[in-house]
């Protein structure tokens, strides 16, 4: 009898240890981790344009003042993401101030406005547009007549490829004139200003993301 409490306390520890990894992968695979748009840019310098782009990114940051533009008629929402908070708080004294434009289509959350904290999933890049262009205008008839907002669905539809996809609308808005813009896929306002970010003992910290490609 002994023996076999034995084994059902061993059972129950065993089990107990699976729940408790269970949950702890659960929690680090659903944490929310974002990067400042100081932050980004660092990573740019030190991996290249070209590299972060592929990945899709969480921004957190705080809509600037007076650069929210929004059409009812394209269904475009712009704005420029700033990490100007950095130096009113006591996060990082030092950190240079900087500000990345943001596009999105589709109206913003509810509480979306001017100096409100936001996480802003998406990829930062500057595509070749040019090159977008090319494969938008060979399967026109296709795409057919795409109502603002659809395109992503229609370019979906029509089997293009991921780049046409991601920033196909926003090279037909001209976004990328003046250099690298954020594409947003998801934008969130932020219930707290706390920037949380990923544990500065793994590999590469960049490793938290996942792609959004094929959900």
């Amino acid at each position: 009898m002994e023996k076999k409490n034995r084994y059902l306390l061993f059972g129950a520890i065993g089990f107990s240890l699976l729940v408790l990894v269970g949950l702890y992968a659960f929690a680090k695979q659903n944490a929310v981790y974002y990067l400042r748009t100081d932050e980004v840019v660092e990573r740019v310098e030190t991996k290249g344009l070209e590299k972060v782009s592929k990945t899709m990114i969480r921004l957190g940051a705080l809509v600037k003042e007076d650069s929210v533009v929004w059409s009812a008629k394209t269904q475009t929402l712009r704005f420029v993401a700033t990490n100007r908070a950095v130096k009113e708080g006591n996060e990082a004294v030092g950190v240079p101030i900087v500000d990345i434009p943001v596009f999105s289509i589709g109206a913003g959350p509810k509480m979306f406005r001017e100096g409100v904290g936001v996480v802003v999933e998406g990829y930062y890049a500057k595509p070749d547009c040019v090159e977008i262009a090319k494969s938008v205008e060979e399967r026109a008839d296709c795409l057919g007549d795409v109502a603002p907002g659809a395109f992503r669905s229609a370019a979906k539809r029509c089997g293009m490829s991921r780049n046409v996809i991601r920033y196909g609308e926003a090279c037909q808005h001209g976004v990328f004139d003046q250099g690298p813009v954020f594409v947003s896929d998801e934008l969130l306002v932020k219930h707290s200003n706390e920037y949380r970010m990923p544990d500065e003992d793994a590999e590469d910290p960049m490793s938290v993301y996942k792609t959004v490609e094929g959900m």
